[in-house]
């Protein structure tokens, strides 16, 4: 029995194959009636798109590629268990590439010599456009997806500074909101450079507390010598600095005061 093909579809829809194909990418053009028909078809027949004609059309291929040095590594395989729950629900399919030596790893991940060695230190990734293109684009399918982006480990495990360096333009300068560790030295370095600062934990208390206080209405509250409007959208960013504050807080020194904690999140830590 032959598969459904999207010219079945377009005919039980009675529409033309392109409008099937829009209806199929989200387009506009389409009017509700029509595409409400098309989606009904499409589910009366048990339609599915291939793939492989798909990515050939639109010269997206919704692929993924996970260079993986040895499958059996247990930091192997939490990374990949991170990488497909991001990936899940998505369209994106994620195919594996066991690469065993480094010379093989630096052969794939450096796209086979375009990017130079000194790219993958712990300063060089950041300097890279190759590099922070690859970056910035996985932190953005991970925030558009509502998954939590994790920056890749630095090496340099007893270079403190450079780690540092690494993990707080992580943070601020490309959207990630964590990061691996492969020694536990790494770690509480790494939460310092994730936690907000001292400076806008404040400002957001004194914001969060104000619009508390009016009723989450707007309110002006001044900033230096000016004085700035907030409403809901900058509620919601501040508070989530709150919230940073409040998981990145190390025993014996919280940055919320004991009563905010108590009455946020519960707790007076």
């Amino acid at each position: 029995m032959r598969s459904v093909s999207i010219r079945d579809v377009a005919a039980a829809a009675g529409v033309a194959v392109g409008t099937v194909s829009r209806v199929l990418n989200d387009a506009p053009g389409v009017a509700p009636s029509t595409r409400e028909r098309v989606q009904a078809s499409i589910s009366v027949l048990g339609y599915r798109p291939n793939r492989h004609a798909r990515a050939l059309s639109s010269g997206k291929t919704h692929v993924i590629g996970a260079v993986v040095p040895f499958f059996t590594h247990p930091s192997a395989v939490e990374r990949l268990r991170g990488a497909v729950s991001v990936l899940e629900g998505s369209p994106y399919d994620l195919v594996l590439y066991n690469v065993g030596t480094t010379v093989q790893r630096l052969q794939h991940l450096a796209h086979r010599g375009a990017i130079g060695h000194w790219a993958m230190t712990a300063e060089g990734q950041f300097d890279h456009p190759l590099v922070i293109r690859a970056k910035l684009e996985i932190a953005a399918a991970c925030h558009a997806h509502a998954k939590t982006p994790s920056h890749s480990v630095v090496t340099e495990f007893k270079d403190t500074r450079a780690l540092e360096s690494a993990a707080e333009r992580a943070c601020t300068l490309l959207g990630y909101t964590r990061m691996w560790s492969i020694h536990p030295d790494q770690i509480r370095p790494i939460v310092e450079a994730f936690a907000p600062r001292a400076a806008e934990v404040d400002q957001a208390i004194a914001i969060i507390t104000a619009a508390q206080a009016a009723g989450w209405a707007p309110i002006s509250h001044r900033h230096g010598k000016e004085v700035r409007l907030h409403d809901r959208a900058s509620y919601r960013y501040y508070w989530q600095v709150i919230e940073r504050a409040h998981r990145t807080s190390f025993n014996g020194g919280p940055q919320l005061p004991a009563e905010l904690c108590l009455g946020w999140f519960g707790s007076p830590a």
